[in-house]
């Protein structure tokens, strides 16, 4: 490939084609799919960064990248990084491994460039100037006012106002201030809560109010103290979810509660001191080099900046973390344990605590997981296949057998269904609309490997998105979009293009959107699939992405190819014995998946009151 022109723009989403003077003299390389959209509508000419790496390149660094996000494990930091037995570097493993992906992809391409041009100029963005001016002087930084965020930095919050529901996105910070102000009003109003002393208490560890709701509710008919403890979401944001909380057993244990001057002190110094840990662990630079590095080459110098603000970020907030969790299971003795990941950060330091005292951890299995072999790998390293929790409740004996396939004791799997489908079951879902729609739902970062984030991935899933609107459009269906929350991909820009009609909603239930659907589409995998289902919908998958391998569950709901789903989808309003099959595949693979339906809050409850 060739560039003739000495100047070469790397166009990134930081930033802003606007942002940049360029002219004819410059060539204009679109490092992700967003730039390369810019680019696009503009009528800018440009290369993209894909056609300068190959696709083993990028298979190749996807089996290291478990490697490097390990680098907590190092001999050289055993003891430095250990705070009351805690691996302050592990708790943050899994927001690592999404900055080291995004990194080492433009890491590769960077080279690239590098080697190919070694004597051009570059102008970039400040994210990418961290990168390539550690291996060239010839950069200039592209100044611009737009932050580069990750989907930790923000949450987005779903908020009704008539019919209409729209969604709210805070910053990590603001999002605390008001947890903090809710947590002060929730003691204020439901501090007539007390511990019945002869039942036995239970830790429910971010049990998300609304999604849990028929669990928390039926728990009122059970002798058990459910203490809930939730740090990412707030427990009540309005009326419906205070109800939830005061018509149930539960007694709210949050932040508020737990901090008085004492423990804020003790806060205060072990920010101190886990930021000295961390200089500690950053002077072994000659070990974090040899670590982090491809064929010999070490990326540290460039991967250090990301490196210590997530770091110096996550210790801040561990230190907090830490000494609320020894404070509640001081407060409580809890009979027992439920998590719903093992893998992110509040979830590992309960597990530490309650290993330490000795109290059985369950996990509950939360979604219709990926059961290919070729995602055992993932599957491991997400802790869907547990690794510290001492027992897992499955949905059913399916996903028990591949547990037990893959390592885990038969006597630490228990089948008890899902929480989380009894409202299907017992009908208590409200129709969204009052005719029937199409639901696509929608997940472009599903799998968020280095494969995913090229920009013909990307393009390919635009592109699927589009036809899946085209072809609803044509034929004269209403089509509603319902993405992944926090992970969407203009996907309202898209259907907006070919038809103003389609709706579009980042954040809410989808729950009601099924019930109101004649027909649901998922791209690739989706628990969308088991939820509509059991509402005895017919469903189907649009395969974008196909190195996974193929789950249980495509057995029972058709993979329809994009170029064919024209076809399809004539042929199923046509004839009523496609959907009727559909309903049939989906009612066998319930069957095979999910134990007591309708009735899994009851018999997790009865269990959690019974068992000695």
């Amino acid at each position: 490939m060739t560039l003739s022109k000495s100047e070469i723009i790397l166009v990134d989403s930081t930033i802003s084609i606007d942002d940049v003077n360029y002219n004819l003299n410059h060539e204009i390389i679109a490092l992700d799919y967003l730039s390369h959209i810019q680019l696009s509508n503009k009528k800018i000419d440009h290369k993209i960064s894909d056609d300068f790496v190959t696709i083993e390149e990028l298979q190749k660094l996807e089996s290291q990248i478990h490697h490097f996000v390990n680098w907590h494990a190092l001999p050289e930091f055993s003891t430095i990084i250990l705070e009351d037995g805690i691996n302050l570097g592990e708790l943050f493993y899994i927001e690592f491994y999404d900055i080291l992906t995004s990194f080492l992809k433009k890491f590769l391409e960077i080279s690239s460039f590098l080697t190919i041009y070694p004597n051009n100029t570059f102008l970039v963005s400040e994210y990418v100037y961290e990168i390539i001016s550690r291996y060239t002087k010839n950069v200039k930084v592209i100044k611009t006012k737009t932050k580069n965020e990750s989907i930790y930095s923000y949450i987005e919050i779903p908020v009704k106002i008539g019919p209409k529901i729209f969604t709210l996105k805070l910053n990590s910070e603001h999002a605390s201030m008001i947890q903090t102000i809710l947590d002060k009003c929730i003691k204020i109003f439901l501090l007539n809560k007390k511990i019945k002393t002869d039942d036995k208490s239970i830790l429910l560890v971010n049990f998300t109010t609304l999604k849990n709701e028929n669990f928390l509710l039926t728990s009122s008919k059970f002798h058990l103290n459910l203490i809930k403890y939730d740090r990412g979401i707030p427990s009540i944001w309005n009326k419906k979810t205070f109800n939830i909380i005061k018509n149930s057993n539960c007694i709210m244990e949050n932040e508020s509660n737990l901090l008085n001057k004492e423990t804020m002190t003790r806060i205060k110094l072990n920010q101190q001191i886990f930021e000295t840990k961390l200089d500690s662990i950053l002077s072994y630079e000659n070990v974090l080099a040899k670590h982090f590095s491809i064929n010999t080459t070490s990326f540290w110098n460039a991967l250090k900046p990301f490196f210590i603000q997530l770091y110096k970020r996550g210790f801040f907030e561990a230190a907090k973390e830490i000494e609320l969790a020894k404070q509640l299971f001081q407060k409580y003795y809890f009979s027992k344990v439920l998590i719903l990941n093992e893998a992110e950060t509040i979830e590992q330091i309960i597990l530490h605590f309650a290993k330490k005292q000795q109290i059985p951890v369950f996990q509950l299995q939360h979604g219709l997981y990926y059961d290919s072999p070729q995602m055992i790998s993932k599957n491991t390293f997400q802790r869907l296949i547990p690794k510290n929790s001492d027992f897992f409740i499955s949905y059913g004996d399916s996903f028990k057998n591949y547990l037990i396939h893959n390592g885990i004791k038969s006597n630490r799997v228990k089948s008890m269904g899902s929480i989380f489908f009894d409202n299907i079951f017992d009908n208590k879902i409200s129709e969204f609309f009052s005719s029937d729609y199409v639901l696509l739902a929608a997940d472009p970062y599903a799998f968020n490997r280095s494969l995913d984030l090229t920009i013909n991935q990307q393009n390919q899933y635009h592109n699927t998105i589009a036809k899946i609107c085209q072809v609803i459009s044509n034929q004269k269906k209403h089509l509603i979009i319902k993405t992944h929350p926090q992970k969407h991909a203009m996907e309202d820009v898209i259907a907006k293009q070919i038809d103003p009609k389609i709706q579009v909603f980042h954040s809410g239930d989808i729950q009601p959107l099924i019930k109101s659907s004649s027909l649901v589409i998922v791209t690739d995998m989706s628990t969308v699939i088991l939820e509509a289902q059991a509402m005895k919908k017919p469903v189907i998958s649009i395969p974008i992405k196909d190195h996974f391998g193929k789950p249980e569950v495509f057995n029972f709901c058709p993979q329809i190819k994009s170029n064919e789903l024209e076809s399809w989808i004539k042929s199923f309003y046509k004839n009523p014995d496609v959907k009727n099959n559909l309903i049939e595949k989906g009612n066998q693979f319930l069957k095979l998946y999910l134990a007591n339906p309708g009735s899994a809050s009851s018999t997790i409850l009865s269990f959690l009151e019974n068992d000695v």
